[in-house]
């Protein structure tokens, strides 16, 4: 629907690319991060390899 909006706000060309930066930034930042914050980015992580998440990545592209 808003595929051509969102392929202009992408940060990530692939789901291992943003599981990277997500490991990185927990890496580098842990001591920063709140046990709930450090959580959150692993939820993100986990669902980004969904097959929904993959359909929409890949319109985007």
């Amino acid at each position: 629907m808003y595929t051509k909006e969102a392929s202009k706000m992408a940060s990530f060309r692939s789901v291992d690319e943003l599981n990277g930066a997500i490991r990185t930034h927990i890496y580098r930042n842990k001591s920063d991060l709140t046990p709930a914050a450090i959580e959150v980015l692993k939820v993100l992580s986990r669902h980004a390899e969904t097959d929904y998440f993959l359909k929409v990545c890949n319109c985007c592209l």
